[in-house]
């Protein structure tokens, strides 16, 4: 829950207005309505093999379609990708929170913390990623952890169909 809360204290040095994400590349980047690309900070998303799709899919429940605030780490931007935090609002309780993305995907071992790098804009941030991989989805084996290919049982394979 603390990453729920840190979007209240640092919303103000919001440099990306509200958007709406319309396509998500990965477990680690999408794109804004506004034609944005926008990288997640401080995470790295298997780029092939089993996990690439059921990672990508996992991000894109989060925030397909969905509005999302964007904090951005200034120093790392790079070929006109911004690096970014992501915030999707949810509704508990009858109240609107904030949902951390990146903290999802990583929790939930859909993608990959990275150690920290020096000059960041919100360290702190940076840091509750490392501290969940560390402590949640590595030793608790979870998604790209677990030395598995993912669940396969809900998916299906369009030719399997036709038999």
């Amino acid at each position: 829950m603390k990453y729920v809360l840190t979007l209240l204290i640092v919303c103000l040095g919001c440099q990306i207005t509200p958007q709406t994400v319309s396509q998500v590349l990965s477990a680690d980047m999408v794109v804004l309505a506004d034609g944005t690309k926008v990288r997640y900070a401080g995470s790295e998303s298997p780029l092939d093999g089993p996990w690439f799709a059921f990672s990508r899919d996992a991000n894109a429940y989060l925030v397909q379609d969905k509005t999302v605030v964007c904090i951005v780490e200034p120093n790392l931007a790079q070929d006109e990708v911004v690096v970014a935090y992501l915030y999707t609002p949810i509704l508990v309780d009858q109240e609107t929170k904030y949902l951390f993305v990146n903290a999802e995907l990583i929790k939930f071992g859909f993608a990959k913390a990275l150690p920290p790098p020096k000059n960041l804009k919100h360290p702190e941030l940076w840091q509750n990623l490392w501290d969940l991989q560390e402590e949640q989805a590595k030793p608790r084996q979870r998604g790209i952890w677990s030395g598995k290919p993912p669940y396969a049982k809900n998916r299906t394979n369009p030719a399997d169909k036709a038999q």
